[in-house]
């Protein structure tokens, strides 16, 4: 059991968060080997109402390796006024809330209340619905039917309360292209992976209790999806598209990620970066992993996790830019503590102190190591290798493994009055046979799986995110799983055609096609989840298909 002085206060609201209903209803993506929770005010992987984790790894092990996580924002106004939302513990209120930004401050309540669901929806029972003649108010799955999409009359919310949809909202495949959601004329949810959550929230709809600052009136669309099979088992993919709804422009802006990492038994962790995969670990600091801690760790092999951005704002097809930051801080009230305010929430998202004083490259060899001795000014802490002795990790610093949190951040980016931004990124978490304390120190399995996820979203382009797209039947890949070929029908059967296993490798295809389909041999390839790239006239599109 945790024991975190932030937690104990966990019941106790401020006057402000009392004017807002607060929801702690969790769902889960729990289709691979990954059990993790997603709650509705921006945060993860716990159960808010028990102040316990919901990261589960392996999956039915009762072990998790995060305890909460959540989203950070912040940046200026055109008079420099800083704009912050932040969640953390929500043991003094909340910044985001359920929901899509309320009309109005009378509706903000009921808004909240009918959007705090979070749906989800799986690949088979989409393809099951497909297979169906006709589609039927009883035949039709409620997760298909009450999908929260676009002029859907049958969108439903939570404990079923009923939703008025007139704009785009969770994304969808258009059968009959009338702009408009209707499962019973073959419409249906337009997802990635196996299983797919969605949904939204805001930091408009009540007073900022946790940061204290002014509301910056954004609006997020979010998803979570997960394979059941193979390397991406291990992985869960999120992405998030914020709109800026609000009559004002932003500079200086960033959004991150907060973790309050405890892999396994809370108080020996490690965690490190590596700057060019823009990814934050946490590894366990001791040989051991919760001596004379009570059940629940993983003792002997520990596994490794790591949080990768996939996309920050600036990014384009040629150039990923640099994460902004990666910091650290404590669970306690000393400069490097638990931030209180807007302003210090600000400063972590920054490289900086509660205090203001910038991250330090202090490393020197054996000698513990807190980013706030003297060295140069760093944006990463702990950026070394920690199998090298030579390199700024704490390992090779010596430090005392303890309860550690980390921030992930993006860099400053504009962000316009209704301009819509994405945030990316990708739980990863090795298995438990790679040893990773400082005595036999490897990252090659967590930076593989890194690699894995952003091949993986590299390839799979966004299939009508936000927005309403049409399923032509001549583009389906099948039969899936497939033995010696797999075929897609094309007009003219025309296609330039690239197939890539999940690591993002090319591998040799033999194509051939008839008048209106496209002929892949298979039968060469080893087991396992290949994607599929294909060009036609309509543009780049993509298939998946697995290999038996």
């Amino acid at each position: 059991m945790k024991s975190v002085s932030t937690l104990l206060a966990f019941t106790v609201l401020s006057a402000h968060a009392l004017a807002q209903k607060t929801f702690n209803d969790i769902e889960y993506v729990d289709v691979g080997n990954i059990k993790a929770a997603v709650a509705l005010h921006g945060d993860l992987w716990w159960d808010p109402a028990k102040a316990e984790a919901r990261c589960e790894f392996p999956k039915g092990s009762g072990k998790h390796v995060s305890h909460v996580s959540a989203l950070w924002f912040s940046g200026y106004d055109a008079v420099g006024q800083m704009h912050t939302a932040a969640q953390t513990y929500r043991q003094t209120g909340n910044d985001i809330w359920p929901g899509p930004v309320p009309p109005d401050a009378a509706s903000a309540n009921a808004v909240s209340e009918s959007w705090a669901r979070v749906w989800k929806v799986n690949k088979s029972d989409i393809n099951a619905f497909r297979a169906l003649s006709t589609h039927t108010l009883a035949n039709t799955p409620a997760p298909i039917l009450e999908w929260p999409a676009k002029n859907n009359a049958h969108a439903k919310g939570k404990n079923g309360a009923a939703l008025t949809i007139t704009t785009t909202m969770a994304p969808f495949v258009d059968v009959n292209g009338d702009g408009n959601y209707d499962a019973l004329a073959g419409d249906y949810p337009d997802i990635k992976g196996d299983q797919m959550l969605w949904w939204i929230f805001n930091d408009a709809t009540g007073l900022h209790a946790n940061s204290q600052t002014e509301n910056i009136s954004m609006e997020v669309r979010a998803k979570a999806y997960a394979y059941n099979s193979g390397t991406l088992a291990s992985i869960i993919f999120y992405e998030y598209e914020m709109t800026n709804t609000s009559n004002q422009d932003y500079s200086g802006f960033r959004c991150g990620l907060w973790t309050d990492v405890d892999l396994g038994y809370f108080n020996d962790d490690y965690i490190g970066f590596d700057s060019t995969r823009r990814l934050g670990m946490c590894f366990n600091g001791n040989a051991y992993d919760g001596v004379g801690a009570p059940t629940g760790e993983y003792h002997e092999s520990p596994p490794i996790m790591g949080i990768t951005l996939l996309e920050l704002p600036g990014d384009n097809a040629t150039n990923k830019v640099p994460a902004g930051s990666f910091m650290y801080f404590n669970n306690d009230n000393s400069v490097s503590g638990d931030p209180k305010n807007g302003t210090e929430f600000n400063h972590y998202l920054r490289s900086t102190f509660r205090d203001g004083q910038h991250l330090h490259n202090d490393f020197t060899p054996g000698v513990a190591s807190t980013g706030r001795g003297a060295g140069p000014d760093a944006n990463y802490v702990f950026s070394g290798n920690p199998a090298n002795n030579t390199e700024w990790s704490e390992c090779a610093a010596g430090n005392l493994a303890s309860d550690r949190r980390f921030v992930l951040a993006s860099n400053d980016f504009d962000f316009p009055s209704k301009s819509t931004k994405k945030f990316a990124f990708a739980l990863v978490i090795t298995d438990t046979s790679h040893l990773n304390n400082c005595d036999s120190m490897t990252l090659n399995g967590i930076t593989a799986l890194a690699d894995t996820a952003i091949r993986h979203y590299t390839i799979t382009p966004a299939t009508g995110v936000g927005n309403t797209v049409k399923a032509p039947s001549k583009l389906q890949v099948y039969p899936n799983p497939a033995n010696d070929a797999v075929y897609i029908d094309v007009p003219g059967g025309k296609a330039a055609v690239k197939v890539y296993d999940v690591t993002g490798r090319e591998v040799p295809i033999q194509v051939s096609s008839s008048a209106t389909q496209v002929k892949i041999g298979v039968s060469h390839l080893a087991r396992g989840m290949y994607h599929i790239i294909y060009n036609i006239a309509e543009g780049k599109l993509a298939g998946t298909f697995i290999k038996e």
